[in-house]
C-alpha cells in the first residue's frame, strides 16, 4: 500500500513535470512562428504599399505629362485659330516692319550699353569694346574711329600753348626727317647730330655747328 502511494506520487509529478515541460516548448515554439509570420507579413505589406505608391505615381505622372501635353496642344491650335483670323489684318510687310523693328531695337541697345562703357579718355588707351553682333561690326569700328580722333582733338584743346608749341616743333622735325635717320650719323653724348646741335629757343630751332656758327631753323 505504502509502495502504491509512493509510485503514484512519483508518477504525478513527473506527468506534471512533462506537462510543464511540453506546455514550455508549445509556447516557445509558437511565440517563434508568430514572429515568423508577422515578420513576413510585415514585409508582404512593405512591398504592396510600396508597389501601390509606384503605380499610383506613374499614374500621376502620365496624367501630369498628357495634361501638359493637351495644354500644348490647345495653346497651338487656339493660336493657329487667332493667326488665320487675324492674317488678313496685317500687311504684306508686316515681317519686314517686324524685322527692322528688331533691328532698331538691338542697336538701340548697343548704343545704350556703349554709352555707359566707353574706354578711358586717355589717348594713350586704344581698347573698346566688341560688338555683340556680327551686323553691327562696321559701326563699332566707325565709332571707334570717331571716338579716337574725338579724344585727341579734346586732348589737343587742354594742352597749354607752350606744350602745344613744343608738340608741333616736335611733329616737323619728325615730318621732316622721316625715313631719313640712316643718312645722318648718330648723335653723340653731347646731343651733337652731324656737327650740329639742335636747340630750342625764343619759339623756334636753333642750329649751331661745332666752331659756335648759330643757324635757325623757324617753324612753319
Amino acid at each position: 500500500m505504502i509502495r502504491g502511494w509512493r509510485c503514484r506520487t512519483q508518477y504525478q509529478l513527473m506527468r506534471k513535470s512533462q506537462i510543464i515541460l511540453s506546455a514550455w516548448f508549445r509556447g516557445h515554439a509558437q511565440k517563434n512562428k508568430y514572429k515568423q509570420m508577422k515578420r513576413s507579413a510585415l514585409m508582404i505589406q512593405a512591398y504592396v504599399r510600396g508597389w501601390k505608391s509606384r503605380r499610383l505615381l506613374r499614374e500621376l505622372k502620365l496624367q501630369q505629362h498628357r495634361h501638359a501635353a493637351a495644354s500644348t496642344i490647345a495653346a497651338h491650335w487656339r493660336g493657329y485659330q487667332v493667326r488665320r483670323v487675324y492674317r488678313r489684318y496685317f500687311r504684306a510687310d508686316a515681317s519686314t516692319r517686324l524685322a527692322n523693328f528688331i533691328y532698331r531695337r538691338l542697336v538701340q541697345k548697343f548704343l545704350m550699353g556703349l554709352s555707359r562703357n566707353l574706354p578711358p579718355l586717355s589717348v594713350m588707351d586704344r581698347t573698346w569694346p566688341p560688338a555683340p553682333y556680327k551686323f553691327l561690326a562696321d559701326a563699332n569700328q566707325e565709332l571707334r574711329s570717331i571716338f579716337y580722333r574725338w579724344k585727341c582733338k579734346k586732348y589737343r584743346e587742354e594742352l597749354p600753348p607752350q606744350r602745344k608749341a613744343l608738340l608741333q616743333t616736335k611733329l616737323c622735325a619728325s615730318e621732316l626727317f622721316k625715313d631719313k635717320k640712316m643718312l645722318y650719323p648718330k648723335r653723340d653724348e653731347e646731343g651733337r647730330d652731324g656737327g650740329f646741335t639742335v636747340q630750342e629757343r625764343d619759339g623756334g630751332l636753333r642750329m649751331r655747328n661745332q666752331d659756335g656758327a648759330p643757324g635757325r631753323l623757324n617753324r612753319p
